[in-house]
């Protein structure tokens, strides 16, 4: 993937902030202190919501979803397939953050005032701004061969092997976390300042966990085991090679666990973040370090770190 389109795509990451911050800037004139928010089923409008404060939190959404897609489309080391679902998410969030915006603001600036705001067509234009990763996504080619030589999806432990994984189940809860938060923080908007400050905590502490989650690289090579958040980049699990039994390949349920996400039994850890395969790592001092992989992406040859035999 070449600089020039790496950079075009990381400016249409930013885009959906620049967009907020630029009609702000021509519409806070004709804006009074409230936009409509809401409307009922006949289309009139229900709801208001202070004009400065929906500004900020779309501004905050689109602003942090277009630098997370920016930061990892510009650097080299992600594979294409991470460019490319990075994007995706983070450009629906994006989309998120402006028609939280555009559409509200927009509606109050062309009628006027909040209580003329009229919905009509405009529901179009808020489905089309929720496709914005769709969009972004492909700014990012299929395949590119350099790539694809020295990044394959499955690897000999013998020269090492490495995956990343997504989670379509988190991302499903990462976006119905985000709109509930949304909504919760709306709802809460003449709490004291100390009430909605820790809402915002909780929200940004939870979406953090459920962004490392979303994806998550694995390698098992001579050095032991690592697992680390492919999107976040830092370390999640690491075992020494020292410490590593058997490397093995099995299925497993996530109710056999408990869930998805991170699960902990007795010595044993588990990343259930993506079907019913996993490889399974065992720990000589007893449990196990397992991670669901989907099932073309798991090793054709796995063997233990420092065996001439497998399992």
């Amino acid at each position: 993937m070449s600089l020039a389109r790496r950079t075009l795509a990381a400016l249409a990451s930013l885009l959906p902030a620049i967009a907020i911050a630029v009609t702000y800037f021509f519409w806070r004139d004709g804006l009074g202190s409230q936009v409509a928010f809401h409307w009922d089923a006949q289309g009139r409008v229900d709801g208001v919501i202070e004009t400065g404060w929906v500004f900020g939190l779309a501004l905050g959404i689109a602003s942090a979803a277009g630098a997370v897609a920016a930061i990892v489309v510009l650097l080299k080391s992600p594979s294409l397939r991470t460019k490319r679902d990075v994007l995706t998410w983070s450009g629906f969030f994006a989309g998120i953050g402006m028609a939280l915006w555009l559409v509200p603001a927009g509606l109050t600036y062309a009628a006027g005032s909040a209580q003329d705001a009229e919905l009509n067509g405009w529901l179009i234009l808020l489905a089309a701004l929720l496709l914005y990763g769709v969009l972004l996504r492909t700014f990012v080619p299929s395949r590119e061969q350099r790539e694809v030589d020295e990044e394959p999806s499955v690897r000999t432990i013998s020269s090492g092997w490495a995956a990343t994984v997504y989670s379509p189940q988190i991302g499903v809860a990462f976006a119905i976390f985000a709109v509930a938060g949304a909504a919760g923080l709306v709802a809460a908007q003449e709490a004291p300042v100390i009430v909605r400050t820790l809402i915002w905590a909780v929200l940004a502490i939870a979406g953090i966990a459920l962004v490392a989650l979303l994806g998550i690289d694995v390698r098992v090579d001579q050095e032991g085991l690592r697992i680390r958040s492919a999107l976040l980049r830092f370390p999640l699990k690491q075992v020494p090679a020292s410490k590593l039994g058997d490397v093995r390949t099995t299925t497993v349920h996530p109710s056999d666990w408990g869930g998805w996400g991170i699960r902990k039994h007795g010595g044993s850890t588990a990343f259930i973040v993506n079907g019913r395969h996993a490889v399974s790592a065992s720990l000589r001092d007893g449990g196990e370090v397992l991670v669901t992989i989907p099932e073309r992406k798991l090793p054709r040859d796995l063997k233990r770190p420092g065996s001439v035999g497998g399992s």
